[in-house]
């Protein structure tokens, strides 16, 4: 009985109590009836019984152990879940700022195709004031040249005018202040050079001045300016150049010059004669 007792001690607490009782009962039963063999054979079927309760307890410690993995791995997807949860809770707070991004952009839009549409007329209707004032200013071009013409015209006769009085009272203010005895008669002359370019000269002659003969080359401007000055030397170096002119009498006839003016042809040493001397 000691030997039972040691063995049962072996294993597991909580079937001590039943493995003692049952053995109690076969003693009793073996006492009447079982023999020395049978109880061997039963002492074996106990020892079995208590391998199987051993390995019973490992493989439960083993599903207790997987258990706790299981339960780790299960704690970890929760977590895994509750991130992904937070991810797609930040995504979809994304997703509902991009819609209202998205919702600014096609109002901003619908505001700018409004505002291009009122552009476009806007630009039409400068197009058709452009259109309009294009031809208002062919018409004032073809006016003005007309205007221009007629100017012109009106200049060149104011010219010509001044120009016939002079012709005939010149050669007296010209014996007058230079002692010029005139050969002919001034005119007005185009005075052309070897190259077959050409001068128009408004008052044209020649004459004596003692024994030396010279050419008279004299210009005509209804109100006399500093550029129909500089331009009247610059004719003259073309007449000495081209011509070889070398003693000419030249001066300039005019209505009216500001007095920068008349100080500007002192400088230049050119006699102007005044309309109102003929």
């Amino acid at each position: 009985m000691a030997k039972y007792l040691e063995i049962i001690e072996e294993l597991p607490k909580d079937i001590q109590a039943p493995i003692l009782k049952l053995l109690q009962v076969l003693r009793e039963d073996i006492a009447n009836t079982v023999t020395k063999s049978d109880f061997s054979d039963l002492k074996a079927i106990v020892v079995d019984l208590g391998e199987a309760q051993k390995r019973t307890a490992n493989k439960i410690e083993a599903l207790v152990e997987a258990q706790r993995r299981t339960e780790s791995k299960v704690e970890q997807l929760a977590e895994a879940q509750r991130r992904t949860e937070n991810k797609v809770e930040q995504l979809a707070e994304a997703q509902r700022r991009t819609e209202s991004k998205v919702e600014q952009l096609a109002e901003a839009q619908n505001k700018t195709e409004a505002a291009l549409l009122s552009l476009e007329k806007i630009i039409e209707q400068l197009a058709e004031a452009q259109r309009k004032t294009e031809i208002e200013l062919s018409l004032l071009s073809k006016d003005h040249k007309d205007v221009k013409k007629m100017v012109g015209g009106m200049s060149n006769t104011i010219g010509y005018d001044l120009e016939n009085i002079a012709y005939k009272s010149l050669p007296f203010l010209l014996k007058r202040d230079f002692n010029l005895e005139i050969k002919g008669n001034l005119i007005r002359k185009n005075l052309k050079y070897p190259d077959n370019s050409y001068d128009e000269i408004n008052i044209f002659g020649s004459g004596i001045i003692g024994e030396q003969e010279v050419y008279i080359i004299g210009e005509c401007k209804s109100q006399l300016g500093k550029k129909h000055i500089d331009k009247f030397f610059k004719l003259l170096q073309r007449i000495e150049n081209k011509l070889g002119y070398k003693n000419i009498l030249y001066f300039i006839v005019t209505h009216f010059a500001d007095p920068a003016i008349e100080d500007y042809v002192k400088a230049k040493n050119i006699k102007v004669y005044y309309s109102y001397e003929f």
